[in-house]
């Protein structure tokens, strides 16, 4: 009888065995010195150590641990958990170096094993690799440090609309606190006249999986009305399934403002300016065009620009169109100067209307204003140089009606070339 029961408990105590020994976590056991008395086959593979190999070794050496960011050695702390006979863990950022000098995040549980009568004997090591958890994990970071520093305001809803999540520049671009908008529906914040309509097409759009990209004239929380680009998508899971939807959100209003302001530049200029799309096709075309070619600008939008260019011509403007392609549809030439000519035999506000265009140009390119007949770069803020640059532009104006012994200011329209002011004066104005 007792032999049985000793066969069946020895029988159990192999079965237990073989199951730590092939259990999927690393396990080591040390005795009280911290000396390997057992290392299971994922131990093994994990360190490079056979048990052979191991048995006998400390464990410092069997389980050489570093802290990867630091590259510090870091010690297991066995005396302190045979000392306090607590259950204890690894710092973060741990690796092992495994015997080929391979490394790997581990995370591990620490326990210390007693016997009968509380007698302590050594501890248990279970330990596994965390690498593509850590991989993962620091991706995420990242992801989430560029989101929280974007200059967009990023909002991410459920398919119910709810916003589930909104990074901190809501407060900047609608006047908003994040916590104002975090868990709060669309639709509610619509009814409540805090988002527009157009608001909640969009996310219905992007809720069925339809991207959409656009602008939206709309009002921030002081009352102040803004553009927004708007950016939203769906979130799909690996099998397609739309989980949610993120709306990437910028404030354009100055950029809108300054495509408002060179247009009335363009739209004002004597010269003929056109603009067209990397096909060629024409997408602008200044009124100047109608005045000096007699061309009908509707009728131009959209249609390719090789088709009324002089033909020695066409040569050296498909040239230019390939090189912007070739630089990935950006001509890298910057901006160094802009000319703004205008005859002192023009209109009395010609100066008044040269200056305006010259502050726009200056305070939305960055230029300096040279003032040719003052020699001098223009401040406009500096009443003493500005005088003296009207002064300058007066005296030459008033030489010009001495010259040709003309009425001063009796010029009402402006005149377009020295050819039209010569024509001009033999008529005798």
């Amino acid at each position: 009888m007792r032999k049985g029961c000793n066969d069946k408990i020895t029988e159990k105590g192999n079965s237990y065995l073989n199951a730590i020994r092939n259990a999927g976590d690393g396990i080591i056991i040390t005795d009280i010195n911290g000396n390997v008395v057992f290392i299971n086959y994922t131990a093994e593979k994990l360190t490079g150590w056979n048990e052979k190999e191991a048995q006998g070794k400390h464990i410092c050496e069997v389980l050489k641990t570093i802290n990867k960011k630091t590259r510090e050695d870091y010690v297991i702390p066995v005396k302190d958990v045979l000392k306090e006979l607590v259950v204890t863990g690894l710092k973060k950022n741990t690796a092992l170096i495994s015997r080929d000098g391979e490394e790997k995040y581990i995370s591990a549980s620490i326990s210390p094993v007693i016997e009968k009568e509380n007698t302590v004997c050594g501890v248990i090591i279970v330990f596994r690799e965390i690498t593509k958890l850590v991989e993962v994990e620091e991706q995420v970071e990242k992801l989430s440090t560029i989101i929280e520093q974007s200059t967009a305001l990023v909002l991410l809803l459920n398919l119910s609309g709810t916003i589930t999540y909104s990074n901190n520049r809501s407060r900047e671009i609608l006047g908003y606190k994040r916590q104002e908008l975090e868990q709060e529906n669309i639709y509610d914040l619509s009814k409540r006249k805090i988002l527009k309509n157009e608001i909640i097409d969009i996310f219905e759009l992007a809720a069925k999986g339809e991207a959409w990209i656009g602008e939206v004239f709309a009002e921030k929380k002081n009352g102040e009305y803004c553009w927004l680009y708007i950016r939203a998508f769906p979130i799909k899971e690996e099998n397609e399934e739309i989980k949610a939807v993120s709306f990437i959100i910028t404030d354009v209003s100055k950029v809108k403002k300054t495509e408002h302001n060179l247009r009335l530049i363009t739209d004002n200029m004597l010269d003929l300016i056109c603009m067209t799309d990397m096909e060629g096709n024409i997408k602008y075309l200044s009124p100047s065009n109608i005045k000096i070619l007699g061309i009908n600008i509707e009728e131009r939008i959209n249609q390719s620009i090789f088709s009324f260019i002089y033909h020695e011509d066409v040569k050296k403007v498909r040239d230019l169109f390939s090189e912007i392609l070739n630089s990935s549809g950006e001509f890298k030439k910057e901006i160094q100067e802009i000319s703004v000519r205008f005859a002192v035999c023009n209109p009395a506000d010609t100066y008044e209307k040269a200056i305006r265009l010259c502050r726009v140009l200056s305070d939305e390119l960055g230029l300096s204003v040279l003032d040719m007949r003052a020699a001098e770069v223009l401040d406009f803020d500096n009443e003493v140089v500005m005088h003296k640059s009207r002064k300058t532009f007066e005296q030459k104006k008033k030489k010009f009606f001495e010259f040709f012994k003309i009425p001063y200011e009796s010029i009402s329209e402006p005149l377009h070339c020295g050819t039209e002011v010569m024509k001009r004066l033999k008529k005798g104005l």
